[in-house]
């Protein structure tokens, strides 16, 4: 009652201003919410973007390393390895995320490797840095881990296929 009492008091100019006041205050607040927001939905966005990225390189090196069986041509086992740089630098953008306190260069060189747009990395680091506790990133993260050690073990097999000695097979070309 001392609130209302109040209130009734007090002058039309000052009870203008307060309400104004809170108005604005709650517009900021809403503003912010806004802005907050549309930062995680852009490095939501990123993450997806990225996840193609990765998802083709993969498949364009498996058909380089199958191309390379067919033909022995030098050239698509290079491109085999060159398709294999865009998930390794998302590999080395992760591994560096992992740490307390990782080295931001070192993550912004990863995530540039793998062909993630500079002005997205900085939301995704935050993404990742916020939210890897939520069970949706986390269950992604893990994947995501899963998916760096096939790639690894897929780049020691080709990397092994390359290296083996090859009899009876016709000589290794290279294009001209």
């Amino acid at each position: 009652m001392k609130l209302l009492g109040r209130w009734r008091d007090l002058a039309i100019s000052k009870k203008l201003l307060l309400v104004v006041g809170i108005m604005a205050a709650l517009i900021l607040g809403e503003l912010l919410t806004l802005r907050f927001a549309m930062y995680t939905l852009s490095a939501a966005r990123a993450f997806v973007g990225g996840e193609g990225l990765w998802s083709k390189s993969q498949k364009n090196a498996t058909v380089s390393l199958l191309r390379y069986d067919r033909t022995k041509d030098e050239v698509d086992f290079a491109a085999f390895l060159s398709f294999l740089e865009v998930p390794e630098g998302d590999h080395r953008a992760r591994l560096e995320l992992l740490k307390p306190v990782p080295d931001l260069e070192i993550v912004r060189a990863g995530f540039l490797q793998g062909h993630i747009h500079p002005d997205d990395i900085q939301p995704m680091v935050d993404l990742l840095r916020r939210f890897y506790w939520i069970q949706y990133l986390a269950r992604a993260i893990e994947v995501w881990t899963q998916g760096d050690e096939l790639l690894a073990k897929l780049k020691e097999a080709g990397l092994a296929y390359h290296a083996a000695p090859r009899r009876g097979t016709p000589e290794v070309r290279t294009r001209s």
